[in-house]
């Protein structure tokens, strides 16, 4: 079988991944973009496409469509890579990146981590990824054992756990109707029944001035979910 053409060395395309969980605060899609540009910068490679995924590290080849356009993208634009900040933006998931990675090689590209951990395609270089995504799901592991125990406690005192549901707000152990966000859902929702698409009503809502509780646009999955709620 022959092996695949390789990609353009010069030619890359970055994948940032926004984790869900509260590691999101300190690798936010902005720090890693800056990143990758900073590497691209000093090795003279232009990156052609970016792609953002909002998505937990563990999940599944199929339940990561941006990282698999982002591959596919690859393989359209003939680049020699796809670059990511570091390895644990990629995946946290060994079975998960080995299938993303084994797609890469298919179409003659690489994948490449800005902080220079693990890139490459000798010997040592994976086992150096074979290292860090270990040791990125045990803190997986780790992390989601405290919080486990952490709830464990806030159960024992009586206290309400769980994220508070947009339109309500914390009133002891209690929820209550928050007015502003009830006042904006209430309008996601018309803007929906007017017959807009979802895409259609978060442009329309930003025009309004409409925005999240982090001040920022409503996302497509955000809103899916508020309208829905009212069916």
């Amino acid at each position: 079988m022959p092996k695949p053409s390789r990609g353009d060395p010069k030619l890359a395309v970055a994948y940032v991944r926004v984790s869900t969980d509260t590691d999101r605060q300190a690798l936010g899609a902005e720090a890693q973009r800056q990143a990758i540009e900073r590497w691209a910068t000093s090795n003279g490679i232009t990156v052609a496409a970016w792609f953002v995924e909002e998505v937990t590290g563990g999940a599944s080849l199929d339940k990561r469509p941006v990282l698999l356009e982002a591959i596919a993208t690859v393989a359209t634009l003939g680049a020699g890579s796809l670059v990511v900040q570091r390895l644990d933006r990629y995946s946290r998931d060994p079975l998960t990146a080995a299938l993303a990675e084994a797609e890469l090689r298919k179409n003659g590209a690489s994948l490449v981590c800005a902080d220079g951990a693990g890139s490459g395609d000798s010997p040592t270089d994976e086992l150096i990824r074979g290292i860090l995504l270990a040791v990125a799901r045990f803190e997986k592991s780790l992390i989601r054992a405290r919080i486990k125990a952490a709830l464990a406690v806030k159960r024992s005192r009586g206290e309400r756990i769980g994220a508070t549901p947009y339109g309500t707000r914390a009133d002891g152990k209690a929820l209550a109707i928050h007015p502003e966000e009830a006042t904006t859902m209430q309008r996601l929702r018309e803007l929906r029944a007017s017959g807009l698409t979802l895409r259609a009503v978060i442009d329309q809502a930003t025009a309004e001035g409409l925005r999240n509780r982090r001040g920022q646009p409503f996302t497509l999955a955000a809103v899916h979910k508020l309208v829905k709620s009212a069916a």
